[in-house]
């Protein structure tokens, strides 16, 4: 049920985050940046989509018969799609530049740490592997060398 409830919250944020008016004469640096987010961001999500396979789920719960994926761009960041979004989100708030985007924009990513954390803690308990593997990746950002 928690599960449901964040995901559910999710979808409505980044519905309101892309239908919310925004403010007019935005910069064009602006827009160039936030594109170019938005751009990163989705390129981002669909290298973890397929990194994932038939693992794939919304749910911050893995699949019944899921394994835990390491590999791939899993092998630099635990969390590549809520990275994405941050990426995606932060994008939109630079294109829009409205308070309602800058309260989306918080909000989301808020409630994107709070899932990645909970994730976390269910991964621990499904998976023996995944203690070595929260200490060795990175939540959102890669290691730096």
């Amino acid at each position: 049920m928690k599960g449901r409830i964040i995901v559910t919250l999710q979808f409505v944020l980044l519905v309101v985050m892309v239908i919310a008016p925004g403010r007019k004469n935005v910069p064009l640096f602006s827009l160039v940046v936030g594109s170019t987010l938005v751009v990163i961001g989705s390129l981002l999500i669909a290298i973890s989509f397929r990194a994932l396979g038939d693992s794939l789920t919304v749910m911050p719960e893995s699949k019944e018969n899921a394994s835990l994926i390491t590999s791939g761009i899993y092998s630099k960041i635990r969390h590549p799609i809520y990275s994405a979004l941050f990426l995606v989100s932060g994008g939109f708030l630079l294109i829009k530049m409205s308070p309602t985007s800058l309260a989306v924009f918080l909000t989301l990513n808020s409630l994107l740490w709070y899932k990645a954390k909970y994730e976390d803690e269910i991964l621990l308990k499904k998976y023996p592997g995944a203690s070595e593997y929260q200490k060795s990746t990175n939540a959102f950002l890669p290691r730096l060398k």
